[in-house]
């Protein structure tokens, strides 16, 4: 399945999917820090995953808001699956 990327106008022009879409991605990302913490592995390794993935989140949440990198297309662009 391939990616299909959303302007973020159009994921923002309705509050009540913005939200669903956020409480998905968050339910995601708990799934995935629970992933990280099941799988057997140096607990420094685990430390870095876990703050890789909410870094990324929290860069996102940002450019959800307006607050994108710069040099980045984050906050013009949102990832659908």
């Amino acid at each position: 399945m391939g990616r299909l990327l959303v302007p973020i106008e159009r994921v923002r022009s309705n509050g009540m999917n913005l939200l669903i879409y956020i409480l998905i991605v968050l339910i995601i990302v708990g799934v995935a820090l629970y992933i990280i913490n099941m799988i057997p592995m140096d607990s420094r390794i685990q430390q870095i995953a876990r703050v890789v993935v909410v870094v990324a989140l929290l860069i996102w949440l940002l450019s959800l808001i307006g607050f994108g990198v710069d040099g980045c297309d984050l906050h013009h662009r949102v990832i659908v699956r």
